[in-house]
């Protein structure tokens, strides 16, 4: 099966997707630590990327995963069209959409690794350079404000001293913009190993034992997918089942009148009635969201009119969209794309990939509203 082909190609652009992610990272860091003409770093700058950032980040992801929902970064960037459609595995059923996730997941976590790690080599990079002095400011702040913040955020390194801030810390690198420059250069210096442990804390260490969690992960469910398939060969209807995958279904340029249209692809207004009036439906409807969709589907279950997705080309027939097709209704899905409200034509092997979808579902056929280019 092509799925099957695909989905390590995926995994095998990790290397470049880590090099992009550590370059990116390390131009961040310096960015932050280059510092004005006088070599000053701004403190709270410097935390906002190494601390507060990947904290906020590594919570978003820990929040996400007890949801069930650990696409991550990686989604992100398929949905933005930036990894090509082929390296994205177009899986069906429910063993290989966990597959699917637990893949994205991995790769979400290591380019999010790779950009810690970038920071801190570019972290280190400044101080063996260059004299980095850091300093703060702030117009509602003072040092005695500031300091409770710094020690709950150095909390996980309590036990390393010399990386633990201070009131006189504080103080002494508090700098206005008509005083003159701090004079205490062990103090200006001696913020380095407070940033050190912070990118350590929040940031690396915590995305190790993720990518760590996401690898083993992967392991096991390609072990069971690989047993799966396994005894499922066994079988002669179910092998026939799953070589049904590999087939197309046959698109169609037109359909009757009076169809219902649902607007999968959140499609631009001007654009979406055009189409509803190029297929004279009957009635358009939005995409529902995730906790209406099972009542949204039942109330179309007693108007046995053909419906027709529109859906986005370059985004793959997700779990979602499948447990939303009623098996017994007659279906349409139609990709498209668009730009400036004018229909283009999407690439052949995204047409593919939901031809490949409809042909794994009963009485669904792939509508092309613009053929499909190269």
């Amino acid at each position: 099966m092509q799925a099957n082909v695909q989905g390590p190609h995926l995994i095998q652009l990790a290397p470049l997707f880590a090099a992009v992610a550590t370059a990116i990272g390390a131009t961040a860091s310096t960015s932050i630590l280059s510092g004005d003409d006088y070599g000053r770093v701004n403190l709270l700058f410097s935390l906002l990327l190494f601390a507060l950032l990947p904290a906020l980040s590594f919570l978003t992801t820990l929040v996400l995963l007890l949801l069930g929902r650990s696409s991550g970064v990686a989604s992100l960037l398929i949905k933005l069209r930036i990894i090509p459609m082929r390296f994205y595995p177009t899986l069906t059923s429910t063993l290989e959409q966990k597959r699917q996730r637990a893949s994205l997941f991995y790769l979400s976590q290591l380019i999010i690794l790779a950009f810690a790690v970038g920071t801190l080599l570019g972290f280190i990079l400044l101080l063996l350079t260059s004299d980095v002095s850091f300093v703060w400011r702030s117009t509602l702040l003072d040092a005695a404000a500031l300091l409770p913040s710094l020690e709950l955020l150095s909390t996980p390194w309590s036990f390393w001293q010399e990386a633990l801030p201070s009131l006189s810390m504080l103080s002494e690198t508090q700098d206005f913009r008509l005083a003159d420059t701090p004079e205490q250069g062990a103090y200006l210096g001696h913020w380095w190993r407070f940033l050190l442990a912070a990118q350590l804390s929040y940031s690396l260490i915590p995305r190790v034992l993720l990518l760590c969690f996401a690898r083993q992960r992967l392991r096991q469910l390609s072990a069971s997918e690989a047993n799966a398939k396994q005894s499922l060969n066994l079988d002669p209807a179910v092998t026939a089942s799953m070589h049904q995958a590999d087939q197309f279904a046959d698109s169609v340029t037109n359909i009757a009148p009076g169809a219902i249209l649902i607007d999968w692809a959140h499609t631009p207004t001007t654009l979406l009635d055009s189409i509803g009036r190029r297929l004279s439906v009957s009635a358009t409807y939005p995409r529902p969201s995730t906790p209406t969709l099972a009542l949204f589907r039942d109330s179309l279950d007693g108007k046995n009119q053909p419906i027709v997705f529109l859906v986005r080309s370059w985004e793959p027939p997700l779990g979602e969209l499948a447990d939303f097709i009623a098996d017994e209704a007659d279906v349409y899905l139609a990709p498209i794309d668009w730009l400036d409200n004018e229909l283009t034509p999407p690439r052949k092997t995204h047409v593919l990939e939901w031809r490949r979808f409809c042909a794994t579902k009963k009485h669904c056929l792939p509508l092309s509203l613009v053929e499909a280019s190269e």
